[in-house]
This record gives structure tokens, sequence and C-alpha cells, in this order.
């Protein structure tokens, strides 16, 4: 997991075939904003040699860092940062959580009589517990969760990275999103929203690009102050069911305080 406390970016001439190009390249550092703006420097060098050689490059030589502006560190893995729409985000490195959206398909003989007339998200919150219970000889526990458009499941017991392989079979047989999956794997990071989308608690929309500037950290001061009001009046999860081991950390706590504000509410 890579979110650097430190960006800066410089404005530079690419020559590319001849032409000239003025391109915004940008660098970070877990050390200091002048360390940001030396790495920002180095990497306008790279990108120009680069370009001179001509040498093919492919995206998945690249490592994925996480452009937010962090606002709290509840362990060296475990970081909370605001996305690009203004909602906090838990971050962390060993951490497993898996998002599911996507419901399993109905077999053909129950689509033939018309058996299962389940809906598509009690059919994968049941798939989602069948997967769980086939897994708990790993010595897992599974905190199942239910979001707006399905579930989101915590393993409790073993701190694994994206890329172990019970991980990529957990993913895979419980249908989580694709794209989330691969940004877990690029970014070596789990991450779980942690605060309403602004657009589902009828809240005025925000864009941030970190670092901001002047005018985007005075605007975002006045949104944040009105969206938490407007947060306290929905739940982003309900807890449904935990299986296995039962044990919790600090953060998994912190992820259900913020997280489960109360069954009651509706889910944003």
């Amino acid at each position: 997991m890579r979110i650097p406390k430190y960006w800066d970016s410089v404005e530079v001439e690419l020559k590319v075939d001849d032409v000239t190009q003025r391109s915004v390249v940008r660098g970070h550092s877990d050390v200091s904003q002048t360390d940001a703006r030396s790495q920002a420097l180095r990497n306008a060098e790279k990108v120009q040699a680069r370009i001179i050689s001509s040498e093919p490059r492919h995206w998945e030589e690249y490592e994925v860092c996480i452009r937010e502006e962090i606002l709290a560190e509840l362990a060296p893995d475990a970081i909370v940062t605001r996305n690009r729409y203004g909602a906090e985000v838990l971050n962390c490195a060993r951490l497993v959580i898996i998002d599911v959206d996507r419901a399993p398909e109905r077999g053909f003989w129950s689509l033939l009589f018309k058996r299962d007339r389940r809906s598509a998200k009690l059919r994968m919150l049941d798939h989602v517990r069948q997967t769980a219970k086939a897994h708990l000889s790993e010595g897992l526990g599974f905190r199942i969760y239910e979001t707006h458009n399905g579930y989101r499941v915590i393993l409790v017991g073993r701190a694994l990275p994206p890329a172990e392989p019970l991980v990529r079979d957990l993913f895979k047989a419980m249908r989580s999103d694709n794209l989330y999956v691969m940004l877990c794997l690029r970014q070596d990071c789990y991450r779980a929203r942690l605060t309403p989308k602004p657009h589902r608690i009828k809240q005025k929309t925000i864009r941030l690009r970190f670092p901001y500037d002047a005018a985007t950290g005075t605007a975002l001061t006045e949104w944040a102050r009105s969206y938490e009001n407007a947060s306290r009046r929905f739940s982003v999860c309900h807890l449904v069911d935990v299986i296995g081991d039962q044990r919790t950390d600090d953060v998994v706590r912190y992820h259900d305080e913020r997280c489960c504000r109360g069954n009651d509410l509706p889910l944003a």
C-alpha cells in the first residue's frame, strides 16, 4: 500500500517526434513537500528519456499510488483518506475487504421451472454465506455487511495481501466486482467507503483533485461540514452475519463505528 503524504507537480516541455508540448508531471514523497517536487523533476527527466529511447512500457511495471488527502492513520497499514467525490475511505494493506455486487446466475432448471423466486440481493447473500462456510477450515472469520447495492465482507483471523491465492479464490468465488479486484491487486491495498455517496443523501456534489488549491480547500471546508451533518441520517453498512472467528481489532471496530450507524437507517 502506498499513500504518500506529500504531492507536487511541475509543468515541463517534452519533445515528442520533434514536436515540443507542455505536460504536467507529478511527484510524491513521505519526507517533505520539497522532496515531492524534486521527485516530480526526476520523473519528468525519466519520461523524456523514455520518449527518446522509444522503449515500450506497460502499466503493469508501475505501482499505483493513491493520491488522496490523508485524514487519519489508524495503524501503519490502515489509513483513512478522502476520495475524489469527498467520501471517507478506509485503506488497508492486509485486512481483507471484499466488495460483492453480482448475484450468482440462476441455474437452467431454476429458470425453466421458476423455482428460485429470491431477489438478486438475497441470492447474493446466500451465496456469500455458503462460500464463507466452505472456507472455515482456513481459520478465517467472515463479517458480512449489507451495502446499498450488495455486500461487503471483512475477513478476520488472518492478515493477507490481495495477491495471496486464497484471497484471489475468494474474490472469484464471491463474485467480487472486477474493477475493485484489479485496483486491489495494482495498489496492494483493500478499500472500503466509510461515509455515504453524496448523491445518495442529496448532498451537493464536489470534485476533488489532491493536493487541493486554495479555492478547493476553502470550498471543501464548508462542504464537508454540510456533508457530515447529512450523513448522520444514513448508514453505509448493516452488519447482517458473522461466520467463524468473531474476533475484531481496532481497525474493524473503527470501520463499524463509521459505517454501521444503525440498521434502522437507510443505506447510502
